[in-house]
């Protein structure tokens, strides 16, 4: 698989985001405990789709789709089981209560790297200082060579973010 040399820049700039691809705000609300996602008012299967579920029957679930938690954790989606309801790859370092569901879909982005403007950019956590460049590359994650997405929180310095995408 080749990647292309058509790089695609964003700049991040007062908030905090997603990358390789910004996050998608879906209906409803969500609520978690351990791997466990109940949303109220939600459409999981319509909005997010479906595949085989964790007991063994079979749903329509899309693979490689993430949830964010809206302030530092993205976790990848294992099961959609109906309307409001999902099972999550692993749980969230704390349970979340009542928040946002915001959806961030599979990417081809193979490569990335990410530039703090001024210092105080952050990326999954770490500060950067100004002009420091942090990189993300191809997982083995799903059995997919993509980069599994990233927490940019460019409240304080604008975050520039370059991908390279495979064909």
């Amino acid at each position: 698989m080749a990647i292309q040399h058509n790089d695609q820049i964003d700049t991040y700039s007062g908030d905090i985001n997603t990358a390789p691809d910004k996050y998608t705000t879906l209906t409803g609300t969500l609520s978690s405990v351990g791997r466990v996602v109940t949303g109220t008012g939600t459409l999981f299967m319509t909005e997010i789709g479906g595949g085989l579920s964790e007991i063994g029957s079979p749903t329509t679930v899309k693979t490689g789709g993430w949830i964010f938690n809206g302030t530092s954790e993205v976790v990848q989606i294992k099961d959609v089981i109906d309307n409001t309801h999902l099972v999550l790859d692993e749980a969230f370092t704390v349970d979340v209560t009542g928040v946002a569901v915001k959806f961030v879909k599979p990417s081809r982005v193979m490569q990335m790297s990410l530039m703090s403007i001024d210092a105080g950019g952050i990326v999954n956590g770490q500060t950067l200082g100004e002009g420091e460049f942090t990189g993300w590359g191809m997982t083995a994650s799903q059995n997919a060579r993509t980069c599994d997405p990233v927490v940019i929180d460019s409240t304080t310095s604008d975050v520039r973010v370059t991908k390279m995408y495979a064909n």
